[in-house]
This record gives C-alpha cells, structure tokens and sequence, in this order.
C-alpha cells in the first residue's frame, strides 16, 4: 500500500470516529480557543490532545495524536472560513487588550 494511501486511509478513520463520538467538535473548539487566546499551533494543538486525553482515555496516545492531527486538518480545510475566525486580527487584538472583546473565537 503506498504510503500516501495508509495515510488518507487513517485520516478518514480517524475523523469519522471522532465526528461520530462528538469529540471532533470539542477538539476543534479546545485548538480554535488556544489559537484565539495567541497561542501557537504546538501550544493549540496540546490543548485539543489533552482535552480529547482527558474525555477518551480509552484511546492510545497514538490515536489521539492521529484524531487531532487529522480532525484539525480536515475542519481547517473543509471549513475554512469559520475555522481560522479563531485567530483575532490586529484590531481585534487590541480591543482584547482594551477590553473591548469578549475573548472568544466565533
């Protein structure tokens, strides 16, 4: 099996699993607050694993890194739009700072 094929073959595991248990949305949420309070993507991408760590501790590590991995892949790409409103603009940043922001992505 070539390689390109295991891995969209995994991905698509692991995102109907977790659109299937609900986790999907939580993870996605967990990242999208991280990135909206200007954390990087490392720093996001360890709070949407802790936080899907903590409500599946059923799953390996393993497969939690391939459902956040793949997850924010596919809802980044797929639902684009809505998905980077996570990252405050310039002016948003600085109402945040002025409190003039509730803080939250939309």
């Amino acid at each position: 099996m070539p390689f390109a094929a295991g891995l969209e073959e995994r991905g698509a595991r692991a995102v109907a699993a977790a659109r299937a248990s609900g986790d999907a949305q939580a993870l996605v949420q967990a990242y999208r607050r991280a990135r909206w309070h200007q954390r990087n993507h490392h720093q996001a991408y360890k709070a949407a694993f802790d936080m899907v760590r903590a409500r599946r501790p059923d799953l390996s590590e393993s497969d939690i890194a391939d459902m956040v991995m793949f997850v924010i892949a596919w809802a980044s790409h797929e639902h684009a739009d809505w998905f980077w409103r996570c990252i405050p603009t310039t002016d948003m940043a600085s109402a945040m700072v002025d409190g003039g922001a509730d803080g939250r992505p939309g």
